[in-house]
């Protein structure tokens, strides 16, 4: 059996249903204590019979267990609401004669009669009432059908006849406080059976005709603001006018126009009130409603697809962007779960998003797999956010999902790119590890035959030397030499291959002082030579110390050596700083070279001159440009056949570095 539901619409039930009790208690009390105001609000007026209000605690007791949760209470409110109709029915039986005794013989009946005109029994109208409030409470579970229309009738008839009595007492009318019984009804009891009628309608406020009073609706706003002026402008004004009438203020005719005329005044401002007050609401649901479509709008034309599920996973919307991204049409989709787009295995996927959500989370963002309609995964980005009622629960969730397989793909590639750049650095190290190795190897195998080269081509010099001819002496002094050129050879080989692996260790290197450092180092090489140096102030860079030395010294060396045909050489040095860089460059007036040759001049073994002219390696400028790209600059040269050359490199400024050192 179902029971009903405690709501918040449902505390003027509560409130009646104690107003029910406490009225009986009070008129108890006065007729157990003999205080007559308790019994009767009005002096010499008809009181409540003690039975009557023992009904009304009846009444109250049971209204207020058909309110509460549960089989137990609703059963006992089911017995007391059964009881209340039960002393009516047994008041209206007796009135007949059929039984003798009769509920206002019960209590204090000694009393009943003390200081009235008549004894005061409970009114058949009051008897009549206690049945259909009875009746209607035993029925106030009942559906929507016939029995919820009974149970209305029911509150409304007595509601009805309890208003007849009150306009008796306003208007001083007799006959409509009996309604044709010749035992009156008091003033308290009609009160009381009016907010039991009320308590008894507002008990189910989900339905019958109160629904229309507690519903947010135009309506309901209506039902609310006009049905208490309904009542109390015509009470109101009635009495006013009878007071007049009976103070001689206004006459009859007089009473009847200023009735009319006040009622409709105050009628008219009430409903221009409210429909202004509708107008201004017309206005907020037409932008309500304007607002709802534009984004019903900006829903449907959205690319991503935008899918509305009830927390248990039925799909509630599906926007064409969910159209495109999944296949399924809106028709095919709402009202399936969503389990429709998971993979295999994966359907426990939705608690663990929804979970979040349910502890409060605003937006819950993943990525995951989705199937096709046509059964092709499809990568997504999910956005999850609450959809939430008028009173803040949770309702449903909103998923946005952006189609990230191109993404997905391009990701895998770049690991797939990374993995393989990974193994061909590592392959990288090993050979170069290899070659290190090999380089060591072959410098040191090939040291030991060439000294014994050059030692017996010296032994045989002096043993021999005096017999020997001309060409002989010049052919051992040509071994020699050649001996010397392949051990300098392996000297620079090696000195590359390292220049390739040593650690950089960077610092702010002067670059004034570093030149005045190298330049007595080269003075054997410019012997007795006219030799013009003009060096511009330099700036600092950053720089490895030992192997800008280097670099210095191959660059001034060539200078020197490229100069020895002029009977003056002249070698600048300079500097620029453009970009955050300085760019060093050395300028001689030597022999120069043709620059459709130039992209060989920084190569291993690449020499622009032949050996017989000028001597090297052609490791030195390779040498340079290695060390100058480890540092993430630059070499180039310009030159003219016969009219001198430039060198060029760039280095890192070291300007800031400076400053943090100071």
């Amino acid at each position: 059996m179902a029971t009903l539901k405690r709501c918040p619409t449902s505390r003027p039930a509560r409130w009646a249903a104690i107003a029910s009790i406490a009225s009986g208690a009070l008129v108890l009390a006065g007729w157990q204590f003999d205080v007559l105001a308790l019994r009767s609000p009005l002096p010499r007026s008809t009181p409540m019979n003690p039975a009557t209000a023992v009904c009304f605690i009846l009444g109250g007791v049971a209204l207020w267990l058909r309110l509460r949760p549960g089989l137990a209470a609703n059963l006992a409110g089911r017995i007391c609401a059964a009881a209340l109709a039960a002393v009516g029915l047994l008041k209206l039986v007796g009135m007949l004669g059929i039984v003798g005794l009769l509920p206002d013989a019960v209590l204090y009946r000694d009393l009943l009669a003390v200081g009235l005109p008549q004894p005061n029994r409970m009114a058949p109208t009051t008897a009549v009432n206690f049945v259909l409030i009875g009746l209607a409470l035993l029925l106030l579970d009942a559906g929507r059908g016939r029995s919820r229309r009974l149970t209305d009738q029911f509150v409304l008839w007595s509601g009805a006849s309890t208003l007849v009595v009150l306009l008796g007492y306003f208007g001083s009318v007799g006959a409509l406080t009996r309604i044709g019984a010749f035992i009156p009804m008091a003033l308290n009891t009609a009160a009381t059976f009016l907010i039991l009628c009320v308590g008894v309608l507002a008990a189910r406020p989900d339905s019958g005709i109160f629904r229309l009073v507690t519903a947010q609706t135009l309506g309901g706003m209506l039902a609310r603001r006009l049905l208490p002026a309904a009542f109390v402008i015509p009470l109101v004004l009635g009495w006013l006018r009878l007071k007049g009438e009976r103070y001689g203020l206004v006459g009859l005719e007089d009473g009847a126009a200023l009735v009319t005329l006040g009622s409709i005044v105050l009628l008219v401002a009430l409903i221009w009130i409210t429909s202004e007050r509708f107008d201004r609401l017309d206005e907020e649901r037409a932008r309500g409603e304007e607002s709802r479509r534009l984004l019903a709008s900006i829903v449907e034309s959205s690319d991503d697809a935008i899918i509305g599920n009830r927390l248990d996973g039925t799909i509630l919307s599906w926007n064409s962007g969910a159209e495109r991204l999944y296949g399924y049409a809106a028709g095919e989709a709402i009202g399936k779960p969503i389990s429709i787009l998971l993979p295999p295995g994966c359907t426990n996927e939705l608690d663990r998003i929804i979970e979040p959500i349910r502890q409060g989370e605003h937006v819950v963002r993943t990525e995951t797999v989705r199937i096709r309609k046509d059964g092709s995964p499809v990568s997504v980005a999910l956005s999850v956010s609450p959809v939430y009622d008028a009173s803040g629960a949770i309702v449903a969730t909103s998923m946005i999902a952006v189609d990230i397989t191109e993404r997905v793909r391009s990701g895998q590639e770049v690991f797939a790119l990374n993995e393989h750049l990974r193994e061909h650095t590592r392959r990288l190290e090993q050979a170069n590890q290899e070659l290190e190795a090999f380089s060591y190897s072959v410098s040191h195998d090939l040291r030991a035959p060439l000294r014994h080269v050059s030692g017996f081509a010296d032994l045989l010099t002096q043993r021999a030397g005096a017999t020997l001819d001309e060409d002989a002496r010049r052919y051992l002094k040509t071994i020699r030499d050649a001996a010397g050129t392949m051990g300098q050879l392996i000297d620079d080989l090696l000195v590359f291959s390292r220049m390739g692996h040593a650690e950089l260790r960077q610092a702010v290197v002067d670059l004034d002082v570093l030149v005045r450092e190298v330049r007595p180092t080269l003075e054997p090489d410019a012997g007795s030579r006219d030799v013009e140096w003009v060096v511009a102030p330099l700036p600092s860079v950053r720089a490895d110390p030992a192997m800008l030395r280097l670099v210095l010294v191959n660059l001034l060396s060539n200078a020197l050596k490229y100069t020895r045909p002029r009977e003056r050489a002249r070698i600048e040095i300079g500097a620029t700083e453009e970009g955050g860089e300085v760019v060093l460059f050395v300028r001689d007036n030597g022999v120069g070279f043709d620059m459709k040759y130039a992209h060989r001049l920084f190569g291993v073994f690449q020499r622009l001159h032949s050996s017989d002219e000028f001597e090297g390696t052609g490791i030195g400028l390779a040498n340079v440009r290695r060390i100058v790209q480890r540092h993430g600059g630059r070499t180039w040269a310009e030159a003219k056949s016969g009219e001198g050359a430039t060198f060029y490199l760039s280095l890192p400024q070291g300007g800031e570095v400076l400053k943090e050192a100071a």
